[in-house]
């Protein structure tokens, strides 16, 4: 996904330096983007992760059963308040209506999706998340820039870079923004991220001195790859 990725977006910037951004599993992809652009020998100015975090090995075991896990990983990582083992016990559609009711109150997906338009949506968040699981993750060179949704939902985390602390060689810069996981991104609170995230584009912008060499930046905003 992230090769794809970046040859769309170098057909439309072949040089970097490069800014991207990814929200959910989509920080995900763009933290692979910014390695292998790294690999390239191209520069990222900024990596920007929208609440964005790691499972820890206790959160990837905790299932045995493949549809069970990513069940599991979709209510926990939502807040969704359902239990996963009872869901598995109800026919599939009636499981589908039952996560859909609470992923609208959630503000996860709009209120007039009906369950007939939700199953692609399903098969493609068991993609996310197989590819998720999958991903062998290495200590990234540069700096990581964290905007974390100030409620929880459902997960807590003793740790305030979201485990990226480990992960990123130069450092984990945290911005705290109002929301939580699911409605961050969306009115009223995505006004603040957007001032936050300008904020740091500029001094990006700033220290790679693009306004005096003449290079216009490009920013690539990585979402959940539905």
């Amino acid at each position: 996904m992230a090769a794809y990725y970046i040859e769309a977006l170098q057909t439309i910037q072949p040089e970097g330096p490069y800014c991207l951004a990814g929200w959910s599993m989509g920080g995900t992809v763009a933290f692979e983007m910014a390695q292998q652009l790294h690999a390239q020998g191209q520069r990222v100015a900024l990596l920007a992760l929208l609440d964005t975090r790691i499972q820890n090995p206790d959160e990837q075991s905790a299932e045995q059963d493949l549809e069970a896990t990513l069940l599991a990983d979709v209510v926990r990582y939502f807040g969704l308040p359902l239990d996963p083992e009872d869901l598995l016990r109800l026919p599939e559609d009636e499981v589908l209506a039952r996560v859909l009711e609470q992923a609208k109150k959630a503000g996860l997906v709009p209120s007039e999706v009906q369950v007939s338009q939700a199953h692609r949506f399903v098969e493609l968040c068991k993609a996310d998340f197989r590819a998720t699981r999958n991903y062998i993750m290495h200590r990234y060179p540069g700096r990581v820039t964290l905007f974390k949704a100030r409620e929880e939902l459902g997960l807590t985390s003793s740790d305030s870079t979201l485990g990226w602390g480990e992960r990123a060689a130069g450092g984990v810069e945290v911005h705290t923004v109002p929301g939580n996981h699911a409605n961050m991104v969306y009115e009223p609170h995505v006004e603040v991220l957007a001032l936050k995230l300008k904020t740091c584009l500029s001094q990006a912008q700033s220290a790679e001195e693009w306004f005096t060499e003449g290079v216009k930046p490009r920013t690539s905003l990585m979402r959940d790859s539905q």
